[in-house]
């Protein structure tokens, strides 16, 4: 007799489960939120602190450089004039693209991450020299000096980027 009872009791083992997998990633989903940028998925500042650090760890005990590059997209570029006129929407995509293409053009490692604004940051865990994140900087500012078009419009953005080594400039990640 027992069996018509058994799809009852197959419920009851797959409810606390199925309980468990959501929480777990719903945990895992607050914890990307809590260390991501939530418009590009980059990395946010809290995780790119615990990240440098890491790496700076990691330099000191090997003997290595680190580097670390700040872009900040230019006034010139409008991304305040582009939100006023276009709307934020434009804007987003715009900082999408931004952050899509320095993602594309960094080297395999290399940490990029939104700061929030039109400020971005690249952590590079290992350079030899301060040479190899100049190199990687004027890399992204070639990525970014292509044009941008969204509606039907064209935009040039301008980007300054700024560069510390470890341990030569500084020996933390502030």
């Amino acid at each position: 007799h027992m069996n018509h009872h058994s799809p009852m009791i197959g419920a009851l083992f797959l409810c606390p489960l199925a309980a468990i997998y959501f929480s777990a990633s719903m945990s895992v989903q607050r914890d990307h939120q809590a260390n991501h940028d939530e418009l590009t998925g980059l990395l946010n500042r809290k995780l790119l602190a615990k990240r440098s650090s890491e790496a700076l760890g990691r330099a000191a005990i090997a003997g290595t450089k680190a580097g670390f590059l700040l872009i900040d997209l230019d006034r010139s570029t409008g991304l305040k004039q582009v939100n006023d006129t276009l709307g934020h929407a434009v804007g987003d995509r715009l900082l999408k693209t931004v952050a899509h293409r320095l993602t594309q053009s960094v080297r395999p490692g290399d940490v990029v991450a939104r700061l929030g604004g039109a400020e971005f940051a690249v952590m590079l865990p290992s350079v030899k020299e301060a040479a190899a994140a100049r190199e990687v900087a004027s890399r992204l500012r070639v990525a970014l000096a292509e044009p941008v078009r969204l509606e039907a419009m064209t935009f040039q953005v301008e980007a300054s980027v700024g560069i510390a080594i470890y341990p030569d400039d500084a020996d933390t990640f502030d």
